[in-house]
């Protein structure tokens, strides 16, 4: 009888976490549109952000779990000089989830079939950060001609995680992911103490990273370390 009691309380608070999450997410998704172009690429939609003009136009590429947002404050002075544009790769910021699983040769056609659709064009400055470092020299392998040059921002290289068999399995991404779709790392406000790591967001835009930190399909993909 007390088993059974235990049982649909936590079923009770499960479905009370998902709703709440749900809610949540739906919110967030009015308070906070994306900045920049939400393009359809291979049926799903992709956030694009470019300001900025003149030529060659600068691509950012983000680090590992990082969305567009962590390039803020360097948009915003390479904007005054040229054309810049940074992005969120698919699951993270405003880019839809994919199933597909993304090594650096997907990601750089991926990159390539965005700025085209987007109508932006070439040859371009690529600045990668930590593992984006091995997204751009995957797109300049890939298509050289449609780059002038390649900025390395403390890259990772591609055997950095070569022989580290535990990597994305550890217990603390594992428990992230299963409690995620119910609405405990929100609650437990998780989010903010990463958001408040970088001190050149405005107030705004770390609420923003907050929001797209704290949606479901973002958590699942490992970005809850």
């Amino acid at each position: 009888m007390q088993l059974g009691i235990i049982v649909s309380v936590c079923v009770a608070l499960l479905i009370t976490g998902a709703i709440y999450q749900g809610i949540a997410m739906a919110n967030d998704k009015t308070n906070y549109p994306p900045p920049g172009e939400l393009i359809d690429i291979n049926s799903h939609q992709m956030h694009l952000y470019c300001v900025g003009t003149g030529s060659p136009t600068v691509v950012l590429e983000s680090g590992l779990g990082e969305t567009h947002l962590n390039w803020s404050a360097v948009q915003a002075e390479v904007a005054l000089i040229t054309r810049v544009c940074s992005y969120d790769r698919p699951g993270f910021g405003w880019s839809d989830p994919t199933d597909d699983v993304s090594y650096s040769p997907d990601v750089a056609t991926t990159l390539h079939t965005l700025l085209s659709t987007a109508g932006e064009t070439g040859p371009y400055i690529l600045i990668g950060h930590s593992y984006g470092g091995i997204h751009v020299r995957s797109f300049a392998y890939q298509y050289p001609d449609d780059v002038s040059g390649i900025v390395l921002v403390d890259s990772s290289h591609e055997q950095q995680r070569a022989n580290d068999s535990d990597e994305g399995n550890s217990p603390l991404i594992q428990l992230c992911s299963s409690i995620a779709p119910f609405g405990l790392i929100r609650i437990l406000n998780l989010a903010e103490s990463q958001a408040g790591a970088n001190p050149h967001l405005t107030q705004n835009q770390r609420q923003m990273l907050i929001a797209t930190m704290n949606r479901t399909h973002t958590l699942l993909s490992g970005d809850c370390q």
